[in-house]
């Protein structure tokens, strides 16, 4: 790859080719995670439809970033393997966990508003059409969605976790 020695793809592993349920079992984990926060929160907020969204997508942002600052250098590379920003422009690797911790924090605080949804709709929309663009290729690598930390293949499941926040920001919008 050309990175000019900014980046060395040698230390990451590769997931299995063909994936099983167990291979998801750490994102299955993280999901459920979100799903009892934003519940509890919304226990103390109020349940509304507006609160479900927000909170579900401050947490989903807030834990998928704290995740991918766990190894920075790690996800940046990772990442530069299928984002198409990434690939041209390396340190998006390196800012992108910080936009979604900011993004989580948004939602997190009630102080988001269309430009916060935009945000998101626009960054959901990248990521699918990443995936999607590299899926279409049958290579086997991680998704780097959750950091190093916990190995995940990048499958169609990544593809839908981040079209569900897109479609979540865009009811935002809506709303």
């Amino acid at each position: 790859m050309m990175y000019d020695g900014f980046m060395d793809h040698a230390h990451i592993n590769l997931p299995p080719a063909h994936p099983t349920f167990k291979d998801y079992g750490p994102l299955a984990l993280v999901i459920s995670g979100i799903i009892v926060a934003t519940v509890i929160t919304c226990g103390y907020a109020g349940f509304s439809f507006e609160n479900l969204l927000g909170y579900s997508m401050g947490y989903f942002f807030l834990v998928f970033g704290a995740f991918k600052l766990a190894d920075l250098r790690t996800f940046a590379m990772g990442y530069a393997e299928y984002d198409l920003i990434t690939k041209n422009l390396p340190v998006w690797g390196y800012m992108y966990p910080f936009v979604e911790l900011g993004l989580g924090g948004l939602y997190l605080s009630g102080q988001s508003d269309w430009r916060v949804d935009t945000i998101t709709l626009v960054l959901s929309a990248m990521t699918v059409v990443s995936v999607w663009l590299k899926l279409r290729k049958h290579e086997t690598i991680h998704c780097v969605c959750l950091g190093n930390l916990l190995k995940v293949p990048l499958t169609y499941v990544s593809l839908v976790e981040y079209a569900v926040m897109g479609v979540m920001a865009i009811v935002m919008l809506a709303a």
